[in-house]
This record gives structure tokens, sequence and C-alpha cells, in this order.
């Protein structure tokens, strides 16, 4: 669970590793120690052989989560890189809020933002971009980054901005959500730069290298402004959630998520 309630695929647990592997490979296993799940694309034709492969699965290159399916740099210390995407960041807490902006939080429905890189940030600007796209489900939304060529990411072919869709998992009866890196139906298969769905529409502009930030245009016909319908919604999925995980975890645990919902229940109310 997130810190905003959310409930995400993913384990705590040992990750078994030779001294032979490769960074990238013991990366991303120790991901799996944070409880994160492998990375995962919307390409209805991606498939690995393996009998228990999922559609879509391991196919975000761009992110460490997708184990040996990744766009790694070759180094005198072996395979490296690349790092991991901004869901997964966000998911861990390790993008500070003040560089997440939601879209349409104040009612607005249509603006030009500029975002900045994920990793080294130029200052005053977000890393990331949260467009809501179900008022039935504040959980599911476009999520849009840009990374450049560098560093854990040197092996990208060019800068780039990525969309990600987050939603519920269809591969399970669970109420879990991923993230679903957007990819073109062509030869290519990059990362989209244009979106028109679930009434938002997302384009792109050109990548301004030396201020590291994209222009991003964006409209929707879901304005999420926090009414009471809003608030009663999230209070909704709070009491979804503890009544779904109640019985799983011990005492200890099931009194302190029962405070820490009954806090933010008391919160949304008001």
């Amino acid at each position: 669970m997130d810190a905003s309630g959310r409930f995400y695929p993913g384990v705590f647990g040992r990750a078994y590793l030779s001294e032979n592997n490769e960074m990238t490979v013991t990366a991303h296993e120790m991901g799996h120690c944070l409880t994160l799940s492998d990375s995962y694309s919307d390409d209805p034709k991606f498939k690995r052989p393996e009998a228990s492969a999922k559609i879509g699965q391991y196919d975000d290159e761009w992110d460490v989560m997708s184990a040996d399916h990744v766009k790694a740099n070759q180094t005198k210390y072996g395979m490296v890189g690349p790092g991991l995407n901004g869901f997964t960041l966000k998911l861990l807490g390790w993008i500070p809020k003040e560089r997440i902006y939601t879209f349409g939080q104040n009612g607005k429905t249509s603006a030009t933002l500029n975002l900045t890189t994920l990793m080294n940030p130029a200052p005053g600007y977000p890393s990331l971009i949260i467009v809501p796209c179900d008022p039935s489900d504040l959980q599911h939304y476009y999520l849009i980054e840009m990374r450049f060529k560098e560093k854990w990411d040197a092996r990208f072919d060019r800068n780039s901005v990525f969309i990600h869709e987050v939603k519920q998992d269809p591969n399970k009866k669970t109420k879990y959500y991923r993230s679903y890196l957007l990819r073109a139906r062509n030869t290519t298969r990059d990362s989209v730069n244009f979106v028109n769905m679930n009434g938002v529409t997302i384009t792109t502009g050109e990548i301004n290298v030396q201020t590291r930030t994209v222009s991003v245009k964006i409209t929707t016909t879901n304005p999420i402004a926090r009414s009471k319908a809003t608030k009663r919604l999230q209070a909704k999925n709070y009491l979804l959630l503890l009544k779904k995980f109640y019985a799983a975890e011990s005492e200890q645990f099931k009194r302190e998520l029962a405070s820490l919902i009954l806090q933010r229940l008391t919160k949304f109310y008001k």
C-alpha cells in the first residue's frame, strides 16, 4: 500500500542472486524485494513465450523492472541500468510531492504545462504530471514523465517523453493497479507522444535540451476539483481497501490501518 492508500502488486521477500549476475538483474530482483512488480506495456500483441507470462509483461524497455528486456548499458562492470520509471519512483515515495502535479485539481479543463526531467530536474517545474481520466475511479490516470539519454539511462535511443496509463490489472480478480507504458503500434514500437482517449487529450512538444523541459498540452472532460462527491468516492475506496485486506494481515497491522483510514475519512468529510 502506498502513502495514499492504494494497493499495488508485489511481495516482500528475498532475492536469490549469483555472484555472476549483472547489475541490471540485481537491481530488478531488489525491486521485487521492495514490493515492485514487473513492468508492463499496453501492447496486446506482446507476450513472452513462457507459460506464466502475461500480455504486456516485461515490455517497458525503459524501466529496470522489465528484467532482461530493457535498454541496459554495457560497462566494464557488466550490464547497468536503466533506471526506474516515474510510476515506480512515485510508488516508493522517491519523488518529492512538490515535483508531482495533478492536472484538473483546480477545475481547469485545458492548459499547457512545462515538464522537466525525472532525474536531474530543472527547478520550478514538475517531473511528473498526473491526468485523471475516470471520475468514478481516481486511481485511473495517465502519468507523463521525461527522461534523458544519460547516466543510468545512457542506453536510451534518445531523450524521450513517456506516457503511462495507471489502471486496474485486467489479468487479476484482485484490485491491483499497474502502470502500462503506451507504445506505438508500428515497427518502431516507440513510446507515444500523443493521447486521445478516455476524455483526455495529451500532446507533447519539442524537448528543450538546454532548459531540460518540454511543453505538454492537456485537455480533459474530467476535472477533479475536490467536491464533496470526490471526497465521498475517496472515502469509499478506503473502506473497500480496509474490508479487503482486514482478514489477511496481523492484528497490529489491522489496528494501525484502521486508525489511519478513520483519520483520513474524518478529514475527507469535513
